[in-house]
């Protein structure tokens, strides 16, 4: 009796030992590093869900090869340091050889030059090209190009003649000082003088005093980089009135904090909207609205699949065929690292609402 027991508990053991090892042999780990917490949790948390919805579909069609793809998620404190050590995580200990991150550049940047070192795929989904310092081959983004808001800040000073003079609230790093010059060139073009330009990089500032300072120019209009609404409160309760051009970063103050409705109404944004089809196939995942460029992480995971469709074993050289039409516009590895060629249009805010203003 004891010696068959025996044989069953052997023969179980080692059927669960092949069906784990097949479990685990049916499994591509990809490594994510986002700022699940700090600044950038809001984008982070919109990101691992254009990922989830990435891989649900890719999964659920069979995956790569019969592969399931397994995300594997770690949290930068959207922090630099913090952000290496999770980088480290996923490549020593997680064996993973193509990781995804960061959400912003300057917790993306110091990864890159690693990535090369542990020659591993690096992709950050909204890292834009001009905010990214030292580009290596084993380097990516999704980001769009800043300079791909052009034609949509031209529109803005085509539909508002009257302003003649205005003043820049910008964000005082790479990215921020890459729309600076986009918005000075256009200003210049359009024959627009800029007042004043008032540039920190204090995620605490009440901006109470940079408002005062503004209005003391009497700009006929200010463009806003970020925090767009500690920005609007303080102009509204010190009465300076002036039009407003914003970047796609109020988009999280209106539809994720909630802010004032009255506050935004009549704003100009610029942005990179994706699809109906994915904004309607993300809220009925999620329950909400696709935004702070969620389809950005969606589009990479889905980049990253088509590769491995190619190779598994040379995935980099892979991704480097990768070229298709995406839920916002083309994607194209096949010509550069900077894979998003999608150009932003004007919004105007209108209820609540983004308005496509043509």
């Amino acid at each position: 009796m004891n010696r068959v027991a025996l044989i069953i508990i052997t023969w179980a053991l080692l059927t669960f030992s092949v069906d784990a090892q097949e479990s685990t042999q049916q499994r591509i780990k990809i490594g994510v590093v986002y700022g699940f917490t700090g600044a950038a949790q809001v984008w982070s948390e919109y990101g691992r869900m254009g990922l989830e919805l990435a891989r649900d579909e890719i999964n659920s069609s069979g995956g790569i090869n019969g592969k399931k793809i397994e995300l594997i998620f770690e949290d930068s404190k959207s922090n630099p340091a913090q952000s290496v050590a999770a980088y480290r995580k996923l490549v020593t200990i997680d064996k993973a050889k193509i990781v995804i991150g960061n959400i912003w550049a300057f917790i993306t940047n110091p990864l890159i030059p690693l990535a090369a070192k542990d020659n591993v795929i690096l992709i950050s989904p909204t890292a834009m090209q001009e905010s990214v310092e030292l580009a290596n081959a084993n380097f990516f983004t999704m980001g769009e190009k800043i300079q791909s808001i052009s034609d949509a800040v031209d529109s803005f000073f085509r539909l508002n003649k009257d302003v003649k003079t205005i003043g820049i609230f910008c964000w005082d790093d790479t990215w921020g000082q890459a729309y600076l010059k986009v918005w000075k060139e256009r200003a210049e073009a359009n024959g627009v003088k800029v007042d004043a330009t008032l540039c920190n990089i204090d995620f605490n500032n009440d901006f109470r005093t940079d408002v005062a300072k503004m209005a003391s120019k009497k700009v006929d209009a200010v463009i806003i980089a970020h925090m767009g609404d500690v920005i609007l409160q303080r102009m509204k309760e010190q009465r300076f009135s002036a039009k407003v051009l914003a970047t796609s970063n109020v988009i999280e103050d209106i539809k994720v904090k909630k802010a004032s409705q009255e506050l935004f109404e009549g704003v100009y944004v610029t942005d990179w909207k994706p699809s109906d089809e994915f904004l309607v196939k993300f809220k009925e995942k999620f329950g909400v609205d696709a935004v702070v460029e969620a389809h950005n992480s969606y589009e990479t995971l889905r980049s990253i699949a088509k590769a491995l469709r190619v190779s598994e074993t040379d995935t980099l050289q892979a991704l480097r065929t990768v070229k298709y039409d995406g839920v916002a516009g083309l994607i194209d590895f096949s010509s550069s690292s900077f894979a998003n060629k999608s150009t932003a249009q004007l919004y105007r805010v209108r209820n609540g609402n983004f308005e496509l203003v043509h």
